[in-house]
């Protein structure tokens, strides 16, 4: 059985890429998702699809104050970005925030706390397709890891990078990207696939720290899917254009006897990045960056790259009566 988050988050944390005289810097905006993603009950959030209207809170015009400003540190490259932003531990935290650089510098920001930690510098940067996980052990918070593609890193009470086994695919010649990846078992098992010809899925034991190749069969996701323990499924954004939004039982996908379900089409805009946050209780927020369709044919499709934009929607999610793998 997975790990429940039961606490429900309160904030989502957006990084903002800001360019000034001083050159490139990062922002960290803290949102209050009760005040702008959610309703305040569900009488409220029914009221509202019944009626078309009449409740609906008002669209935040802008982001709210940084917390606080990162600038990358300049070595020999003046396009020094930021490699990395996470979360080190969302399951028991919401304001610790790992930052890392290109050069493998780190430091750990609290927002609560309002303080920044030193932290140990990685071993150079890990490739700009490298995924992360942060996951908390079975035997309780005292030792917490992020894990990586392209080399994996655990965090024991004393904070020092460990370098773990990579996928064996990543380094075979034309070994393919990865495409999708999710935790299983309670975060004791790594799962990720690779879209390219042959290539299928793997797992990764966390506690051993060995790969093991679990099948043919592909993820039918892209990037990464969340676990919800309520439904007994996971949630992420397909493999397939245009991307929506669906869930699958992977307990029956490893013997090809489920395919995924779609929950939420959203065709309006065509996303470009997407992310799936679980603050928690049946409570998440989708972010995707969008670009404007401006024509649509039967055989064209027009895009407005100068129009992009960042969308945010919160969704909750409640176990049906009708069955425990058909979320209501």
């Amino acid at each position: 059985m997975e790990t429940i988050i039961r606490r429900c988050r309160g904030f989502v944390n957006i990084v903002a890429e800001n360019y000034d005289k001083s050159g490139l810097y990062y922002s960290v905006h803290r949102l209050d998702v009760s005040k702008h993603l959610f309703f305040p009950s569900t009488i409220h959030a029914h009221y509202n699809n019944t009626t078309g209207g009449g409740m609906i809170e008002e669209r935040l015009q802008e982001l709210p104050t940084p917390c606080i400003g990162i600038q990358p540190t300049l070595v020999e490259s003046s396009k020094m970005k930021m490699a990395f932003f996470g979360l080190l531990s969302p399951s028991s935290s919401e304001s610790r925030i790992l930052c890392i650089n290109e050069a493998g510098h780190s430091l750990l920001y609290d927002a609560d706390e309002r303080m920044n930690y030193k932290m140990p510098s990685l071993e150079g940067f890990k490739g700009p397709v490298s995924v992360s996980l942060s996951i908390a052990q079975a035997a309780g918070a005292k030792e917490e890891g992020i894990f990586g593609t392209t080399g994996c890193w655990r965090f024991p009470r004393v904070w020092y990078w460990q370098s773990l086994p990579p996928p064996p695919f990543v380094c075979r010649p034309g070994g393919g990207l990865i495409s999708a990846y999710t935790m299983m078992e309670g975060g004791r098992t790594i799962c990720l696939s690779s879209a390219a010809d042959g290539v299928g899925s793997y797992f990764f034991e966390t506690v051993r720290g060995e790969w093991s190749r679990a099948g043919d069969w592909v993820l039918p996701f892209t990037g990464r899917a969340q676990y919800v323990a309520d439904l007994n499924l996971w949630l992420g954004f397909s493999l397939q254009y245009p991307h929506d939004l669906c869930a699958t039982n992977l307990h029956a996908l490893a013997t090809n006897q489920q395919p995924p379900t779609t929950l939420l089409p959203a065709r309006e805009w065509m996303a470009t990045k997407m992310n799936l946050l679980n603050l928690g209780s049946g409570r998440f927020v989708i972010a995707k960056f969008c670009k404007v369709i401006r024509n649509i044919g039967e055989s064209d499709m027009v895009e407005d790259a100068e129009d992009e934009f960042l969308v945010l929607t919160g969704m909750e999610i409640r176990p049906s009566s009708r069955s425990t793998d058909v979320p209501a």
